[in-house]
């Protein structure tokens, strides 16, 4: 009776970690007001109440007055009214790799540090990736801007092919022109790689609020 009371619990407390383990790697919802609802075929919106787990690709879309604060773990995105993106996420424990989709509005994120570089944000205009950091991504119709309070921040321009690697107190704007940096002490210098094309189109500078495109999904 004993030895089958102990194999019981062990499989409860396995299953009870391997749901801990999922919970792990989802998004959710810490702080949530009313206009802020996600999508996962761009069609129907479902509303984002707080304690909710987003579901992995779904975009996420902020109202005038809406503002949603989004935790896994340690790290955490703050999306700022006016506001669509979408969170994809691969891998497990270590070997995790996330990417942000933000076509309009602006996040601030604090991400977890890692030894290799593990989350990217990209927009537009730019690709921004990191190993672990604070920092803040706006975006815009026709330009894109980074600002870093803590970390390093890789900021590649899609258009222009150039490159810079923003510490704390600096900033970059990519926008038709190309990229501008600048920095509280000192400015960071620009490298060229070569051109790429952005993931998701600009919105629309005739259009108010945010809205999908068609066929824009995170891959």
């Amino acid at each position: 009776m004993r030895f089958m009371i102990l194999t019981i619990l062990c499989l409860v407390m396995t299953t009870f970690a391997n749901q801990l383990s999922a919970t792990d790697y989802s998004w959710v919802a810490a702080k949530a007001t009313r206009q802020v609802a996600y999508t996962t075929d761009n069609e129907n919106w479902i509303p984002l109440r707080t304690g909710m787990a987003v579901p992995d690709k779904a975009w996420i879309s902020t109202g005038p007055r809406g503002r949603l604060e989004l935790k896994r773990g340690v790290e955490r995105i703050i999306y700022q009214p006016n506001t669509l993106a979408a969170i994809h996420t691969q891998g497990d424990d270590h070997a995790r790799k996330t990417e942000i989709i933000q076509q309009i509005g602006e996040l601030n994120l604090e991400i977890e540090r890692r030894a290799r570089p593990h989350t990217t944000v990209q927009t537009p205009f730019l690709a921004a990736v990191v190993k672990g950091t604070q920092f803040k991504v706006t975006v815009g119709t026709s330009d894109s801007a980074v600002s870093v309070d803590r970390g390093l921040v890789q900021v590649t321009s899609f258009s222009s092919g150039e490159r810079s690697n923003l510490g704390a107190g600096q900033g970059a704007r990519v926008g038709a022109s190309g990229m501008k940096v600048d920095g509280a002490f000192n400015k960071p210098t620009i490298t060229h790689v070569s051109p790429s094309k952005a993931l998701v189109p600009a919105v629309d500078a005739m259009v108010g609020a945010p809205s999908i495109p068609p066929g824009a999904t995170p891959p």
